[in-house]
């Protein structure tokens, strides 16, 4: 009996011993969780190597108005994998933000390239081909963008485009 009960004992010490270990371990973790930021600067220190960990690093700081910073983690996510998109059309917005509408347009069809089906990337060229004065392009492609959308205030965006290319023929002439 005393035998059973001094078992007992190391297994109640042990138990609880762990459950404090887990619980400073699960301590220490949420520290990363504190937001993205922490999150994604935790896990590009764990994957320096990894695309997604970098491009959701860059939208961490552009989020924060950080742009170069973002594009340093853009640039970083492309060349850790040249063939996913999603890097080349964040990069574009942050080129389109500082004032770069011609290399935000070069990212933009970059992204374009690697997923046609990319409608994020479609309209935000559209967007860059209207601030150029490009109407008839920007209207396509953001038409494109609705198309391949399953979201987003897509009529008001296309009539505005409309409405600048009506005034923009007008002004030159036929």
């Amino acid at each position: 009996m005393s035998e059973v009960k001094t078992y007992l004992s190391i297994e109640i010490i042990i138990i609880t011993v762990l459950i404090i270990i887990l619980g400073m371990v699960a301590y220490q973790r949420n520290s990363v969780w504190k937001d993205d930021l922490t999150l994604w600067r935790d896990t590009v220190t764990k994957s320096p190597n990894k695309a997604r960990p970098h491009n959701y690093m860059g939208i961490s700081y552009k989020n924060r108005g950080l742009l170069d910073k973002a594009i340093e983690h853009y640039q970083i996510s492309i060349r850790s994998a040249p063939a996913y998109s999603e890097p080349y059309n964040n990069l574009g917005v942050c080129y389109f933000e500082k004032g770069g509408i011609d290399s935000a347009i070069q990212a933009f069809r970059e992204a374009i390239s690697i997923n046609y089906k990319n409608a994020e990337a479609h309209y935000n060229l559209g967007i860059a081909y209207g601030s150029k004065g490009l109407y008839e392009q920007a209207f396509m492609e953001i038409k494109k963008g609705k198309e391949l959308s399953t979201e987003g205030n897509w009529v008001s965006i296309l009539g505005e485009m409309k409405s600048k290319e009506g005034r923009h023929q007008q002004s030159t002439g036929p």
